[in-house]
């Protein structure tokens, strides 16, 4: 597989995205059109081309999963503004890292539960010392917070190209749509009411849709033909 390094720089054409998600590229044009896939480029005038990060890739692979499920384009819409609204989230605070995110949390949870300086001088002994801007985050850093930070790295970060066991659930109550890590079912008892929710793979989505990319890239060893499809377009047929 192509390293995540190089897959997260990567630009895509509309022809790639279709590929690695199976959504025909028609379908694609119209969540384009209504803002479900935003691009990072191209498309501004003749011949030229719309082109799309693997934020996309990722986002696309998501909502075709979804829409397998039978989900509506209003909950599709729904659930795309919530993935694009978690990484204008995280863009707004480049430096934090999962860890930070990590050690805040215990943070915050060792500041309730009671005897926090004992705790602290303890956990600044070992290797998993608390960082210094886990401390600066803590004003800031609350529930809501924490989930954007936990969907971004499990869909957005290098590790969602390599892990196996990320899991969602998605679940519409009233009007609004949730998604939320498999893990809150246990930690929110409350979530266990709702009347259905979708449970998806992250991994395997997300994944599935690099392999289908790898498989067709002219760049994979023992591939025979060199495939158009794949290679960013120029022609008139792909500008949105």
């Amino acid at each position: 597989m192509t390293s995540p390094q190089i897959s997260m720089t990567r630009p895509f054409s509309r022809k790639q995205l279709s590929a690695a998600t199976g959504v025909p590229g028609d379908l694609l044009a119209y969540w384009i059109k209504l803002g479900l896939l935003r691009p990072m480029g191209g498309g501004d005038g003749k011949g030229k081309h719309r082109q799309f990060g693997f934020q996309a890739v990722h986002i696309a692979a998501v909502l075709a999963e979804l829409g397998r499920y039978g989900m509506n384009g209003a909950s599709l819409r729904r659930a795309a503004a919530t993935l694009w609204g978690i990484i204008d989230f995280a863009r707004r605070r480049p430096d934090i890292t999962e860890r930070d995110t990590l050690d805040c949390a215990d943070l915050k949870l060792a500041r309730q539960a009671g005897d926090f300086e004992d705790w602290l001088a303890l956990r600044q002994q070992g290797k998993a010392a608390i960082g210094a801007r886990a401390f600066e985050m803590e004003s800031w850093f609350d529930d809501t917070a924490k989930l954007g930070f936990e969907l971004y790295f499990d869909m957005f970060s290098e590790r969602s190209f390599t892990d196996r066991t990320t899991r969602w659930i998605v679940a519409i109550e009233a009007d609004a749509l949730m998604i939320l890590p498999e893990g809150m079912l246990i930690e929110l008892p409350q979530l266990m009411g709702l009347p259905s929710y979708i449970s998806l793979n992250v991994s395997n989505i997300v994944q599935l849709a690099w392999a289908r990319l790898e498989e067709l890239s002219p760049d994979r060893p023992g591939a025979a033909t060199h495939d158009r499809s794949l290679q960013p377009q120029t022609e008139e047929e792909d500008h949105d």
